[in-house]
């Protein structure tokens, strides 16, 4: 494969990175500006000091055309969180945990996204009966497996989902005498599983039940809304 540059290489020519790797850690709840040695190589990988309580930024430099990198999230909370990727301004790239992004600048000011792996593939997490969830941004897909046998489960989808994350659920118990609960971040919406096509209200539930009942929904940033798919 043949690439085209308009562009030099390295800082003498104008940020166009290529060449080498380097690590970028997030340290507590403060974003993080690239060095001029990160800023020199195409892939950065991006840890953390597990003390982050949410997104962060990673800021890339927007004052030349043609600067990309290859970014991966390997920042190491329990919560797995998103990061953003771009300059202190303008357009940002939302990378969820244990996805790579490549992230292009085409016009000195906004960074794009052309291209995202899939985050680190989720197993299917079993939910005890009577149990409130915390779903958390960034990972996708997530499982579970419910337990609607005895008392209401309880899903708290996150505040900032990612765009296009998906969570799916499966009442997997042999009876189902209690609800299963999915409640909105605030701002958004869910699709009502028992009133199809229709949504519950910013921030509010809806209720899930049946037997063997699956049920998947993915977020639409466009329309803050959480849709079956």
């Amino acid at each position: 494969m043949t690439i085209l540059l308009s562009d030099g290489i390295g800082a003498s020519g104008g940020l166009f990175a290529i060449l080498g790797q380097a690590t970028v850690t997030i340290t507590g709840n403060a974003d993080v500006t690239l060095s001029t040695a990160q800023i020199e190589v195409a892939s950065l990988m991006v840890t953390s000091d597990g003390a982050s309580t949410g997104l962060r930024r990673v800021q890339a430099p927007v004052t030349e055309q043609g600067v990309f990198f290859l970014v991966k999230n390997n920042t190491t909370e329990a919560g797995h969180f998103p990061i953003a990727f771009g300059g202190t301004s303008g357009a940002l790239v939302t990378i969820p945990w244990g996805a790579s992004a490549l992230c292009y600048c085409a016009d000195g000011a906004n960074y794009v996204c052309l291209g995202l792996t899939s985050s680190a593939q989720s197993t299917w997490t079993t939910v005890a009966a009577g149990a409130t969830i915390t779903v958390q941004a960034g990972q996708s897909p997530s499982y579970y497996s419910i337990d609607a046998s005895a008392a209401q489960v309880t899903f708290n989808l996150p505040a900032v989902p990612i765009d296009g994350q998906e969570v799916i659920f499966t009442i997997s118990s042999a009876t189902t005498n209690a609800n299963v609960k999915i409640v909105a971040g605030v701002g958004t919406a869910v699709w009502n599983p028992g009133n199809p096509g229709n949504f519950s209200g910013a921030g509010g539930p809806v209720g899930l039940g049946g037997q063997g009942t699956t049920f998947k929904i993915k977020f639409q940033a466009a329309t803050s809304k959480w849709i079956q798919a």
